[in-house]
């Protein structure tokens, strides 16, 4: 999921760089904002009714969808644009509230401070790491065809393995 807020956080450079003004842009990291805060509270009450597991694949399948529909809107769509960015910005709340429900669910209360502090540290670092990375190849190609398209086939990856080596 980190892969996705590096992605979030390169929202007005994907716009610009689509041709939009630098306000339509910036509206796209607001639409991020919206998507990362909204479904904060959606993913604690699908924790709760679903389970984390069942939980964190919807919310993957939600930010890769946002990842697809940001390759193929055009960029005179700014309503698909926007709506692909709150559905991109839905990756955050995986590691805001998702993160720390499976690693309660999976190691218990006794091992959850433990575990939980490295999980997130590795999101944290995912995350800076991926946001370099995207700027540079932006950079190199002048679009974000790669990045989104690594994204989606990280969420690909990403539940594959969740759904082998999490048995909850």
């Amino acid at each position: 999921m980190s892969t996705l807020a590096g992605m979030g956080a390169l929202a007005s450079v994907y716009g610009t760089g689509r041709g939009l003004s630098s306000a339509a842009g910036a509206l796209l990291i607001s639409a991020v904002m919206i998507g990362n805060t909204g479904s904060k509270l959606v993913i604690g009450f699908l924790c709760d009714l679903i389970g984390p597991k069942r939980s964190y694949l919807i919310v993957m399948a939600v930010s890769a969808a946002g990842c697809l529909l940001l390759l193929v809107s055009p960029a005179s769509s700014s309503a698909l644009l926007m709506a692909a960015g709150i559905m991109l910005g839905t990756s955050y709340s995986f590691g805001g509230v998702g993160l720390s429900a499976i690693c309660k669910e999976a190691y218990g209360a006794d091992r959850f401070a433990q575990v939980f502090s490295i999980a997130n540290a590795f999101v944290f670092i995912g995350t800076a790491l991926s946001t370099w990375a995207y700027g540079a190849i932006f950079d190199v190609f002048g679009n974000f065809v790669l990045p989104l398209s690594w994204c989606v086939g990280a969420m690909a990856v990403s539940a594959l393995l969740i759904n082998v080596f999490y048995r909850r």
